[in-house]
């Protein structure tokens, strides 16, 4: 069946909004394939970069078609909305007192266990509503000021995400890896590594040879003729924010009307400007941060997958699960977590299939296992065809799942939410997706055990990283706009939502403010200050014309791959000497690790580590101007096979040259 497009329905925000978002995502998602087929088919990145710029017109007449499809699929396919009813006297009881024991108990297991209880106990008290003919949420013609809204919820996070400055060390792997991409076009991406100062033939961590988004930043800066930083920090964090915003409202428009889900959107864009109370929380995750691909994961991917699969439940047909593949292959292609999430993100959406009858909910498995298949076969090429130095379980920071709520308040407050959002929505059979996605994700996604499991057989950071599966900030603000906006009946449930909003916006940090360590300036490069400090240090180098391989302390070798490509280096610094765990021998790399750990050491003792120094061939050290001899070598401050030069001083670094004595 074929749907006429006139300016009435053009102008319905559900329908730009999914065509905008489509338009954009596809031929990212195109590019992700062909770079999948030449990483592993060994084709040059010149060839690559250049096929793909020959086939942009018929890549973009694609995107239109696709974008006008899926708008077309998301305004006749979405479901009957849930509807709304008023919280129970016994339902108000629960939750007040559930929120007593989220804020008195410390431990987030305890909480999450709270939690649990009072769900159950609203699932026991609540009434349910009697079954009833599902009607489609009419299409009712778009008022200017709605359009108008959300134009300007756009304009206001692109504005915001590029003028905050909020730095992170992660970019100089990031950056580095489109770096290394272009200065070799003769070779395939993602297939070797340049980070030691010469090119080795593996590259450093397999599992970001999924990723596609820092060679589409290389790809966009090759052929807009655009400086590599102004593409990665302001060309796509910009467009980024804006498809946030619309992503918001089409997750949002599955459970709202439309005024409402607006307001949902907006909050959910307030949320997450507030929710910085820690480094990996929600908010410091997106329009902060909103330049690396992983943050995509939880702004747009995720919620896309719940999108596309909801869409795919009330209509399951082998042509509709393209659009939930599609987003799949995206989720690899910002981040190489999406291995991973988008598996449990799939799980989410099947559990939304309880609500269906057998024969129907056998036919949604059937095909949201299809829409995986893509993914899988990057899970059995890393478990079973790639070989790695050490087991990629290894690898990884521990942090607990309540982390990415924010710890202490902002998870309690989180968890209540959730719990608001099953009270004031009804249960009625045919309208459960948001009750069943957020009771699967309470009791899976937030849970503190299984994530722990999870951890211990992947990857340690995914006992946080967990959390990137579920689009928790959107099923809060959905939430609290299904509150908020009751009335009469309703009131009850309306005050609990401003109370829950007004604690979620004043319990913590905001990712906003100075003391999350933002700044607020003209749209910029957003690179710590040791980034300019090497880029001093690497000039003094030349100008002291000094050669040989380079001993540095951590924050200072983070750049160096990328500042001095060709000068020879013992090791990266930050989180390089993960990655590179996986391919170097494991004596050499212990070896360097012993180099690199002294050199970050208060006393280096660098006279013990001779046979070091010498097997790398070490001329130049750069360390900490305030150290003294004594420290630097040995307690005596000399060393028997070599001697230190100092030569000059920058921001509070020592450059010095090595001198070894014959023996």
């Amino acid at each position: 069946m074929t749907h006429a497009v006139t300016l009435r329905t053009a102008l319905l925000p559900e329908r730009w909004m999914a065509f905008g978002v489509t338009f954009i995502a596809l031929p990212f998602i195109i590019w992700t394939v062909a770079l999948h087929a030449a990483t592993f088919g060994g084709l040059p990145w010149q060839q690559l970069s250049r096929g793909f710029l020959y086939a942009l017109p018929v890549t973009l007449a694609l995107a239109a078609w696709g974008a006008y499809l899926f708008s077309t699929f998301y305004l006749h396919a979405r479901p009957a909305l849930p509807a709304r009813q008023a919280p129970s006297l016994a339902g108000i009881v629960i939750l007040l007192v559930t929120a007593l024991v989220l804020f008195w108990v410390p431990d987030y297991r305890w909480r999450f266990c709270a939690g649990v209880i009072g769900l159950l106990l609203i699932a026991l008290t609540k009434r349910r509503l009697p079954a009833a003919a599902l009607t489609d949420d009419p299409l009712l013609p778009a008022r200017a000021w709605q359009n108008g809204a959300l134009a300007g919820i756009m304009v206001t996070a692109v504005i915001l995400t590029l003028m905050a400055y909020r730095s992170d060390y992660d970019d100089s792997h990031f950056i580095q890896l489109a770096d290394q991409t272009l200065r070799h076009p003769m070779l395939a991406p993602l297939t070797f590594d340049t980070t030691l100062g010469s090119v080795y033939p593996h590259f450093r961590f397999a599992p970001y040879r999924i990723a596609s988004y820092e060679t589409f930043i290389a790809w966009l800066a090759t052929w807009s003729h655009l400086p590599l930083f102004t593409v990665y920090y302001l060309l796509v964090p910009g467009v980024s924010a804006a498809l946030t915003v619309a992503v918001a409202f089409l997750f949002s428009r599955l459970f709202l009307p439309r005024n409402e889900a607006i307001f949902a959107t907006a909050l959910c864009v307030l949320l997450l400007f507030a929710w910085g109370e820690s480094h990996i929380a929600y908010g410091n995750r997106v329009f902060v941060r909103l330049f690396q691909g992983k943050a995509l994961l939880i702004a747009l991917t995720t919620p896309l997958t719940a999108i596309t699969g909801l869409l795919l439940l009330n209509r399951p047909t082998l042509l509709r699960t393209l659009p939930l593949a599609a987003v799949h292959i995206m989720t690899l292609g910002v981040s190489s977590s999406g291995l991973v999430l988008t598996v449990f993100t799939t799980v989410l959406v099947a559990a939304c299939a309880l609500d269906k009858p057998l024969k129907h909910m056998i036919r949604c498995g059937f095909f949201l296992g299809i829409a995986l298949i893509y993914p899988a076969i990057f899970v059995f090429w890393l478990k079973f065809i790639n070989t790695s130095g050490i087991s990629l379980a290894e690898v990884g920071t521990y942090l607990p799942i309540n982390a990415s709520l924010g710890l202490a308040r902002r998870d309690a407050l989180s968890l209540l939410a959730l719990l608001l959002g099953c009270s004031v929505l009804a249960w009625r059979r045919g309208t459960l997706s948001y009750l069943l996605f957020t009771v699967t994700t309470l009791l899976m996604i937030l849970n503190p055990w299984f994530a722990d499991l999870l951890a211990q057989v992947s990857a340690r950071n995914m006992s946080w990283r967990l959390a990137w599966a579920a689009p928790v900030p959107l099923l809060v603000s959905t939430a609290l706009a299904a509150a908020i906006a009751g009335r009469g009946r309703f009131l009850p449930g309306a005050v609990l939502g401003c109370t829950v909003l007004l604690a979620f916006l004043l319990g913590g940090r905001w990712t906003l403010s100075a003391d999350n360590g933002t700044q607020l300036g003209w749209p910029a490069a957003k690179l710590p200050p040791q980034y300019q400090t090497a880029v001093r240090l690497m000039a003094q180098l030349d100008t002291l014309h000094l050669h040989g391989n380079l001993l540095a302390d951590s924050p200072i070798a983070a750049f160096v791959p990328l500042l001095k490509p060709d000068f020879g280096l013992v090791m990266p610094g930050h989180t390089y000497p993960v990655m590179l765990q996986t391919i170097l021998p494991p004596e050499e790399f212990a070896a360097r690790m012993r180099l690199f750990n002294a050199i970050n050491s208060p006393q280096p003792y660098l006279a013990a580590l001779e046979p070091e120094m010498r097997r790398f061939h070490v001329q130049v050290v750069i360390v900490n101007a305030a150290l003294q001899p004594a420290g630097l070598l040995s307690p005596a401050g000399k060393a028997t096979g070599f001697s230190l030069n100092r030569l000059a001083a920058i921001d509070g670094y020592a450059i010095y040259q090595v001198d070894y004595h014959e023996k």
